[in-house]
């Protein structure tokens, strides 16, 4: 298909726009919206951390298992709002977070950060991270979970 695609393109023929799944700003604020005020815990991970960064980063890999296997626990010990975990858009759907969910047997609300606002705006560098979250300012942020 790819080398169709060349063909034509080097022939100068005109090929259809591709189809983006880019979000416009306002959704981009509908999504951001609920975070902007009042108090959050987030937990950011990714359904695949654990497995898929393994070879590649085993530090993360071992991090995001450590951390999701206390999930539940955790969320216990924390004051202030209820834990939330948010999951990166990569190659993640319903389907993926419910088995992360069986996998470590999670009792807490999970949500795919569609198009990845919610990592793009608290600045999610690595995985997993907690933050706390006042008013759309991070308050404190947590890296370590080693109990």
């Amino acid at each position: 298909m790819l080398d169709g695609f060349l063909q034509r393109l080097a022939k100068g023929q005109q090929l259809p726009a591709a189809n983006t799944s880019a979000i416009t700003a306002a959704a981009q604020q509908q999504l951001l919206q609920p975070y902007l005020t009042g108090e959050h815990s987030l937990f950011f991970t990714a359904t695949w951390c654990d497995w898929y960064l393994a070879d590649s980063r085993p530090e993360m890999s071992e991090a995001c298992s450590d951390a999701q296997k206390g999930l539940n626990q955790l969320a216990t010990k924390l004051p202030g709002p209820p834990l939330k975990v948010i999951v990166n858009h990569l190659w993640t759907d319903d389907k993926a977070v419910a088995e992360f969910k069986d996998k470590y047997q999670l009792n807490l609300p999970v949500s795919i950060d569609e198009y990845g606002v919610l990592f793009r705006q608290f600045n999610v560098r690595s995985l997993p991270v907690l933050l706390q979250i006042k008013d759309g300012k991070v308050l404190t942020t947590v890296t370590d979970f080693k109990q």
